[in-house]
């Protein structure tokens, strides 16, 4: 078996599954995406593509009707990792 993955969050992040869009350009352009993981610090979209997401842009998780100013950290090919520079709800 291979090496134990370290956590390198401060935050733990809670697994969940909830429909949101990547809104930028100012309300003009809008990205479906489901959020799989979130803390209070940031979370894990997936989506069919990362090409395309925005260095910054607003998370709208429409479960519960919150949006967030978010910073993009990571990037893989179906996948974003965020942090979140705002709540805006």
């Amino acid at each position: 078996m291979g090496q134990p993955v370290t956590e390198r969050r401060n935050l733990p992040r809670k697994r969940v599954l909830k429909a949101a869009k990547i809104i930028f350009s100012h309300g003009g352009s809008v990205m479906d995406c489901t959020v799989r993981n979130v803390s209070n610090a940031g979370a894990k979209l997936t989506l069919p593509s990362s090409v395309g997401v925005p260095e910054t842009f607003t998370l709208v998780i429409e479960a519960d009707g919150t949006q967030h100013a978010c910073k993009l950290i990571r990037r893989e090919s179906e996948a974003v990792g965020v942090q979140f520079v705002s709540s805006l709800t």
